[in-house]
């Protein structure tokens, strides 16, 4: 199982996101990866990192991208 490290701001957002939507995290990682949906909020600049597993064989720089662009249409 790889291991990544995102902002722990992003970590909190996607966290949020999916308690709302009644999804657990895993899912709603799941689902940020394939949709090609963004919220637009303003970007913030990282303060500390989190570590985080993931089941599925994608690069680092593949899901930081995708959350990226999820969180900041960027």
């Amino acid at each position: 199982m790889p291991q990544i490290r995102i902002p722990i701001e992003w970590y909190d957002l996607i966290s949020y996101m999916a308690s709302t939507r009644r999804k657990k995290f895993s899912d709603f990682l799941d689902y940020i990866l394939h949709t090609d949906e963004c919220i637009g909020l303003n970007e913030v600049s990282p303060t500390a990192f989190r570590k985080i597993s993931l089941s599925s064989d994608v690069s680092e720089n593949e899901i930081s991208r995708k959350i990226k662009y999820f969180l900041f249409c960027r």
